[in-house]
C-alpha cells in the first residue's frame, strides 16, 4: 500500500510519480476534504493492508476498526462491527502466544527478551477495548500489568526513554483505577533532577499531566499540560527524529490524543499548527 498525502492550495492538483501497477489488481482510491480527517482513512487503509505483521504492527492495524466502533460517522474503513471483533478476536490470540513467562509481550512470538513498549502499547490497546465493553482475557491483561510493573519498579532505569516508558505505565496504571503515586513521583524526581529541559518538549510531561488529571491532582496536570499544549502550537517543526518506536509524529500524535481525552478545555486553544505539524511527516511519508 502506497499513500500520497497533501494540501490543495489551487483548485486542481496533480500526483505524480504513482507507482506503476498491473490493473487487473490494483486498487486506487483519492479523498479530499476540508477538514484534516480524511488523512485517516488513508492511513487505516496503509495499516490493515501492511505486509509485516509484528505484534506492534498487528495492533497498529485493528486500532482502525476500534475507532470505526467509537465513531461510524468517521468511516475510515468499510467493515462492520462483526468484521471488528473478529479482527480484535484474532489479535489478542496472537498477543497470547506471544507473551512469555513474566507477561512480557515479544515482537514475533514468546521470548525471554521483549521490548517493553510493545508490552504497553497492548496494554493500551486492551484498555481501549475493555473501555468499548469488548472482552480482553484477563491473564493476558494482569500479565502485563504484572510484567510493566517489575519494569517500572527497576531503579536503574532511569535514561529518558526509559523514564518515558515509566510515565505511560503511570498513565495506564490509572486508567485502571489505581493509584501510581510513588511510581509517579519517582519519574518526576528524575525528570526534573535529570532532564528538566526535556521535561517541557517530551511526550514524558504529556504522560505524566495526563495522569495527574486521572488522580484529581489538577494544579500540577494543568501545569504540565501547558508545555505540550506550547509543543503542539509550535510554529517551526522542528528537526525529524525517530528511534525506539519514538519519533515526532509519535510524540505529537500522542499529545493530542492525551490532551484531547484528558484536557478537553485547553483542547479549545490548540491552534491549526497542531494539526499542521502533525500532517507534515505524513506528507513527507515519514511513518
Amino acid at each position: 500500500t502506497e499513500v500520497k498525502m497533501g494540501q490543495m492550495d489551487s483548485p486542481a492538483i496533480q500526483i505524480k510519480q504513482l507507482r506503476e501497477m498491473y490493473d487487473e489488481f490494483a486498487v486506487r482510491n483519492i479523498s479530499a476534504s476540508y477538514v484534516p480527517l480524511v488523512l485517516a482513512r488513508g492511513l487505516s487503509s496503509y495499516l490493515i493492508n501492511y505486509p509485516h505483521y509484528c505484534s506492534e504492527q498487528l495492533i497498529s492495524a485493528a486500532m482502525p476498526y476500534l475507532v470505526q466502533q467509537q465513531h461510524p460517522e468517521f468511516k475510515l474503513i468499510d467493515a462492520d462491527q462483526e468484521k471488528g471483533r473478529e479482527v480484535h478476536k484474532a489479535v489478542l490470540a496472537a498477543l497470547s502466544t506471544r507473551q512469555n513467562a513474566s507477561g512480557g509481550i515479544g515482537n514475533w512470538k514468546a521470548t525471554p527478551e521483549v521490548d517493553p513498549f510493545v508490552t504497553a502499547y497492548a496494554l493500551h490497546y486492551m484498555l481501549e477495548l475493555k473501555s468499548n465493553n469488548i472482552a480482553v482475557p484477563e491473564s493476558l491483561l494482569q500479565n502485563a500489568n504484572n510484567y510493566l510493573n517489575a519494569y517500572a519498579s527497576n531503579p536503574a532505569y532511569n535514561d529518558l526513554p526509559s523514564l518515558r516508558l515509566k510515565a505511560y505505565i503511570a498513565y495506564l496504571t490509572a486508567r485502571q483505577e489505581q493509584i501510581p503515586t510513588n511510581l509517579l513521583a519517582a519519574v518526576n524526581r528524575d525528570m526534573n533532577k535529570y532532564y528538566p529541559e526535556e521535561l517541557k518538549s517530551d511526550l514524558t510531561g504529556a504522560y505524566m499531566a495526563a495522569t495527574y488529571k486521572i488522580l484529581k491532582q489538577d494544579k500540577e496536570a494543568d501545569a504540565l499540560i501547558e508545555y505540550s499544549l506550547k509543543e503542539l502550537n509550535r510554529k517551526n517543526y522542528g528537526k525529524w527524529y525517530n528511534g525506539g518506536y519514538y519519533d515526532n509524529l509519535v510524540r505529537d500524535a500522542s499529545m493530542l490524543y492525551l490532551i484531547q481525552s484528558h484536557f478537553p478545555k485547553q483542547a479549545l486553544a490548540l491552534a491549526p499548527e497542531a494539526l499542521e505539524n502533525i500532517a507534515r511527516p505524513l506528507i513527507e511519508n515519514r511513518f
